[in-house]
């Protein structure tokens, strides 16, 4: 199988998982009777297979020419891949399709990424295409497909339940909210305006009528939007805590990708084998500069995963 199928976390200790590791998820393999050779996915101990289904409900509808095709649940695997070959979890056989061409799956901050496994023709999300050994975060309603546009008429859509659509909804209600208050605000003004005008041309005394009486309650409302701001902020919304947990799992995939790139540049040499030995010197150059960067980032992972805690914390004892 491409995809590993067990239930068991990528290491086992409940810290271990937090350190940055000196290796690349991805690798090839030679073998005797494949001069490609293998291309092989290691999930890192940072992804995880499955996820809180509060939070994190999720399947990949298949779709052709607008026809469902099949509904695939995802759960209970440490990774699944779209390939070309038949062992893979997700099928496609087509020549834009690599016989491994990306993967995805679960990580412990309760999100989905997708990872782009160098494939020929590439793979876009949203119409954006990916760039091949990066981590990218799928949500709720986001459609993959492969290669060039219009090379393929499958796409796969990101369906299910997820607490972060709750904040789409919040956005556009409060949104909503907004726009009403001022359409209405600017109506009322346009009739002040017009009665002050009725005023002048009539010459009655303006100071006799008060024009302002509608807005006695709306200027109270605008006038003070600092104090309310102010009430609001010491009561965390729903909506602030999943801003701050979308935030944050986009800083810790930022993070990790910045790793494994410094990761693929340090150990380039090492790894290619039609290059000739690399001075002595130099690797002890780049693997002393690795150390360094390993210690900075580490330390920003670390402070982006507990903040995500706290986080998934405030959500579950929040009176929404």
């Amino acid at each position: 199988m491409c995809g590993k199928d067990h239930s068991e976390e990528a290491g086992s200790d409940k810290e271990d998982w937090k350190l940055l590791e000196e290796k690349l998820p991805l690798s090839i393999t030679k073998v005797a009777d494949d001069p490609k050779g293998h291309l092989v996915y290691n999930p890192p101990k940072w992804a995880s297979s499955s996820v809180d289904a509060k939070i994190l409900d999720l399947s990949v509808q298949i779709i052709s020419n607008g026809v469902l095709l099949d509904t695939v649940k995802l759960n209970f695997k440490s990774f699944y891949v779209l390939g070309s070959m038949d062992e893979c979890d997700f099928v496609y056989k087509n020549p834009q399709v690599s016989r491994k061409h990306f993967i995805m799956h679960y990580t412990r901050s309760n999100s989905l990424v997708i990872y782009d496994l160098n494939s020929k023709c590439g793979t876009t999300v949203n119409h954006m295409r990916l760039q091949p050994g990066k981590y990218y975060l799928l949500s709720a309603g986001d459609q993959i497909r492969i290669g060039k546009a219009r090379m393929s008429t499958r796409s796969y859509i990101i369906t299910g339940h997820s607490i972060f659509s709750d904040l789409e909804s919040t956005h556009d209600s409060k949104r909503t909210a907004k726009e009403s208050d001022i359409g209405k605000v600017k109506r009322i003004r346009k009739i002040e305006r017009e009665l002050e005008e009725e005023l002048r041309r009539t010459n009655v005394d303006e100071s006799y009528y008060d024009t302002n009486l509608y807005m006695d309650e709306y200027d109270e409302y605008f006038d003070a939007p600092k104090l309310k701001t102010k009430t609001k902020s010491t009561v965390l919304k729903k909506a602030d805590i999943l801003s701050n947990l979308l935030k944050l799992q986009r800083d810790e995939v930022d993070l990790l990708n910045n790793w494994y790139t410094l990761v693929n540049e340090a150990t380039q040499g090492s790894r290619d084998h039609n290059e000739p030995s690399i001075d002595v010197e130099l690797e002890k150059v780049r693997r002393s500069q690795l150390n360094q960067d390993k210690i900075k980032i580490q330390k920003q992972l670390n402070n982006v995963r507990d903040d995500l805690e706290h986080n998934f914390k405030l959500l579950r004892i929040a009176s929404f």
